[in-house]
């Protein structure tokens, strides 16, 4: 069984304005969604989303937003933070990267890791060394 679409009470010429002024993607695409439902465009979630290319649970949750808070909750969304903590310090990444551009620098990765450990004490494991490196 399909839940209803919500009772939008912005018009679709609106919803299509806002859309092409919007400069930040993810709103836009969310723009998007509502305009193609206040438009008639598209009758269901997932429709909607094969249209976007986006998930039908995606679109599902933006119209949920929008029936429960309205335009400007349907546009919210988080924006993911770096990690607080940081396992290497500045002056360590420095040398690093200074040791790096040495042409006789290091033979691999587990060499990285093992000279992280005694010279600056950070603790890495291969993948993360890997990672930092390319």
């Amino acid at each position: 069984m399909r839940k209803a679409m919500p009772t939008m009470t912005e018009s679709a010429t609106a919803l299509h304005h806002r859309m092409q002024r919007e400069q930040d993607l993810k709103k836009r695409q969310r723009l998007h969604a509502l305009y193609l439902a206040a438009s008639g465009q598209a009758r269901h979630r997932r429709t909607i989303a094969i249209l976007l290319g986006g998930h039908r649970h995606s679109v599902a949750a933006w119209l949920h937003a929008y029936a429960e808070g309205g335009l400007e909750q349907a546009l919210r969304y988080r924006v993911s933070k770096p990690p607080v903590h940081r396992w290497m310090t500045d002056a360590a990444l420095i040398a690093l990267q200074a040791k790096l551009h040495d042409p006789h620098g290091f033979a691999g990765y587990n060499q990285i890791r093992t000279w992280l450990a005694e010279q600056h004490q950070v603790t890495l494991s291969y993948s993360s060394v890997h990672a930092l490196v390319r």
